[in-house]
């Protein structure tokens, strides 16, 4: 990764997978991940993500996947999160979370 001023971080990496063939996935592919975060300030942080997979077997060629987060702290160890990503389908979520 590399630090773009005060408050920003890009990165990128390759790799792969062995995993259970599910959905016409396959067993294996290889992958290609680019990201960024962004701390505006110090309770809230927020990832863009985007993967590109390509599968070695199975019926799928290959699948884009993108993601976008937003963590905000609330308080001590309380934090809340939104959530959207596409992958096969686009989903969305919020959630209030508790770190101990």
């Amino acid at each position: 990764s590399i630090q773009l001023g005060k408050n920003a971080f890009v990165g990128a990496y390759f790799g792969g997978a062995i995993q259970d063939g599910r959905n016409s996935q396959g067993n294996l592919f290889v992958r290609t991940t680019g990201y960024i975060n962004l701390a505006p300030n110090d309770r809230l942080t927020i990832q863009a993500r985007f993967e590109s997979r390509y599968h070695l077997d199975g019926y799928l060629e290959n699948e884009d996947l993108f993601s976008l987060t937003t963590r905000f702290r609330l308080a001590g160890n309380y934090d809340m999160r939104l959530v959207f990503q596409k992958n096969v389908s686009t989903e969305a979520s919020l959630s209030l979370g508790y770190y101990w």
